[in-house]
């Protein structure tokens, strides 16, 4: 599963697990950047039990505890997890270290260079986009489909024309010989 996409909101590390937190994911990489799983914020969470129409935007914020336990922030109320992410419970801690922006070292963004190029589209798969139609969305591959079989007409067209003009001349030649 890829890394959930939206704006980077914050991250945080807790035993040998970083989570990254974005509007209503939580994504939870080794501290090599290997993927372990991402988690969709519950639904039950991004409903404001007060204003049941009202819905928050999401994650805002992210944090750890003293007892390394994960919290987000959602709108103006707090929920902790101390289970994997599994389950969410109401916060009312006041001491939290909440992730804070911070300029990222050049080793880390030297990695996420390399490993954002591997993800960039390869030549091969434009090339096979391209000629399956598929580049030019849903309705390309129906052109790219009727382009074969007008290609398909001419060559069969044209190899009748020249086998026609071919026996026609054979004859020509045959009928010359025989007079």
């Amino acid at each position: 599963m890829p890394i959930a996409a939206g704006t980077l909101l914050g991250a945080v590390e807790n035993d040998q697990k970083l989570i990254i937190a974005s509007a209503k994911h939580l994504t939870l990489l080794t501290t090599d950047g290997e993927l372990i799983e991402t988690v969709v914020l519950p639904e039950t969470l991004s409903k404001n039990p007060n204003r049941a129409a009202q819905q928050h935007t999401g994650i805002e914020k992210i944090a750890l505890d003293g007892a390394r336990k994960i919290h987000i922030k959602l709108g103006d109320q707090n929920y902790y997890s101390d289970d994997e992410l599994i389950s969410w419970h109401s916060s009312t801690a006041t001491q939290l270290r909440w992730s804070q922006p911070q300029p990222l070292p050049a080793a880390l963004q030297s990695q996420i260079e390399r490993l954002f190029r591997s993800q960039i589209l390869p030549v091969e798969r434009l090339v096979l986009d391209l000629h399956s139609g598929r580049f030019f969305g849903p309705f390309g591959v129906y052109l790219v489909d009727a382009a074969t079989i007008a290609l398909i007409f001419l060559a069969l067209s044209g190899s009748w024309i020249w086998l026609h003009h071919k026996f026609r001349s054979l004859k020509a030649r045959h009928a010359r010989r025989t007079q």
